[in-house]
């Protein structure tokens, strides 16, 4: 388990987001990240998740 996003972008092969120890995604990073309820909840990352992508372009 990690909260480190760049590690989860780049070496994860399962992405599993909870809330409130609820499941609400699971399934690969790249559809994870770019999933509109995993971004609501990460809400103040997503500029990271944005440098993130760019540094993998």
């Amino acid at each position: 388990m990690t909260h480190n996003l760049f590690f989860v972008e780049h070496w994860a092969d399962t992405l599993i987001v909870l809330d409130n120890g609820r499941i609400v995604f699971e399934g690969g990073p790249d559809e994870g990240l770019g999933d509109s309820n995993v971004k609501e909840l990460l809400g103040s990352y997503d500029g990271i998740l944005s440098l993130i992508k760019k540094s993998k372009s």
